[in-house]
């Protein structure tokens, strides 16, 4: 069973939820190593988009990891 701290960890707003899937489509260059039919449906997977949005993307995608980061 998870300590309460860390299961506070993993749970994700349904907003952010939405808005990492909606990424996975307006910036698809981004996600060139993900697979399209893989699910977002937990914190680390939304952490995931983030990081690559930042990593791979310009500055609209910068823009969009911001907005996604918020929701958390």
């Amino acid at each position: 069973m998870l300590k309460p701290e860390t299961a506070a960890k993993l749970i994700v707003p349904p907003k952010a939820l939405r808005r990492a899937r909606l990424t996975l489509s307006r910036h698809a260059e981004c996600f060139w190593t993900r697979q399209p039919s893989v699910p977002v449906v937990d914190r680390n997977d939304v952490e995931l988009v983030i990081r690559r949005l930042r990593e791979n993307g310009r500055t609209a995608a910068w823009r969009t990891a911001l907005r996604v980061e918020a929701c958390l």
